[in-house]
């Protein structure tokens, strides 16, 4: 099976809650590492930031290859699948139980119209959504430093920091 890479991991530290299972004993470092393979995987011409052209073809190229039976929709199966193929590899969790709770919750607030799966439009307004947050100075890109700001803030959220 294909590897997602890292755009699945960006959607989904980002979404909700972050990556708890691989941030428990180093929080900043996840978060770097997150931001550092984020960067290197959206990053189209190099400049080391994130625009939003890049950053929504990184998201439609992630829905491409979540859609496994070509319905135009992603299932909750098929988001779960794509967890498992690539959680091992980025450590987002350590076990199937926390991968499957994790897709549960960031499949919730991805399904915006509550309709039992993801859209391409939903997909796209998720995408916005994480790449206004992540550029918190409102320049129209995405650093490295403002997605690893972005995780670790939500990694404190969720430890009630």
């Amino acid at each position: 099976m294909k590897c997602l890479s890292v755009p699945f991991v960006v959607i989904a530290a980002l979404t909700t809650c972050p990556i708890t299972a691989m941030a428990a004993s180093a929080p900043a470092q996840t978060a770097e590492l997150i931001a550092d393979k984020t960067i290197q995987t959206q990053d189209r011409d190099g400049d080391a930031l994130i625009s939003l052209k890049e950053s929504a073809g990184a998201a439609l190229t992630l829905f491409g290859a979540m859609d496994a039976d070509g319905s135009g929709s992603i299932s909750q199966p098929e988001m779960l699948q794509a967890a498992m193929n690539d959680a091992s590899a980025l450590r987002v969790s350590t076990t199937a139980d926390q991968t499957t709770a994790m897709v549960a919750s960031r499949f919730a607030a991805m399904d915006i119209d509550g309709d039992g799966v993801i859209s391409l439009p939903e997909m796209m307004a998720v995408n916005q959504t994480i790449f206004d947050t992540a550029d918190s100075n409102d320049d129209g890109y995405v650093s490295a430093s403002e997605l690893s700001s972005l995780a670790l803030d939500r990694a404190r959220t969720a430890d009630g920091r």
